[in-house]
């Protein structure tokens, strides 16, 4: 179980509360420290942020949770890179067909242990479709994503130690 889960409630226009659903799952361990929530089309809630397992010396992986539209808990997906490392998932979209798209950071990975950019791309089924992995010469985070109306990704990453802003766009 998630010792301190994430909690997605649900208000209408009015403020009344409609629902609230948990993310408690068993075949994952640690705390979820939540960034962002996106909906798609069909109205599925997503939340991006990070997974720390339990013991915190193991690292902490990007975690994607969902609820469906009813506030029923859909799926917890991880994307890691080195088990020991410390990464993040820092922003998402989702696309027309309901597809979730989002950049994270692999830190202790790339260029000297610097980090590397992580995209990827989920359907709503929870089937990871594609990743992405990219370095710089002092490390790279990715920082924003955005999607276009074909469904084009965009990333905005600062490069580590130069301060360089970058923008990748993946087709």
């Amino acid at each position: 179980e998630f010792p301190h889960g994430v909690r997605m409630l649900c208000w209408d226009t009015a403020g009344n509360l409609q629902w609230a659903g948990d993310s408690f799952v068993t075949d994952m361990t640690g705390s979820v420290v939540a960034r962002r929530v996106v909906f798609d089309p069909a109205g599925n809630g997503y939340v991006l942020g990070r997974r720390a397992p339990t013991p915190p010396e193991l690292g902490s992986d990007l975690v994607l949770l969902s609820w469906a539209p009813t506030g029923a808990f859909r799926f917890a997906r991880t994307i890691s890179g080195d088990p020991n490392d410390s990464d993040t998932g820092v922003d998402f979209a989702t696309d027309a067909a309901g597809n979730v798209c989002l950049v994270g950071i692999l830190n202790g990975g790339g260029t000297a242990g610097y980090g590397q950019m992580l995209v990827a791309k989920v359907d709503p089924n929870d089937n990871l479709l594609w990743t992405r992995t990219f370095s710089g010469t002092a490390g790279l985070h990715g920082r924003g994503l955005g999607l276009d109306a074909s469904g084009n990704v965009f990333v905005c990453a600062n490069s580590g130690l130069l301060n360089e802003i970058v923008t990748y766009k993946l087709d």
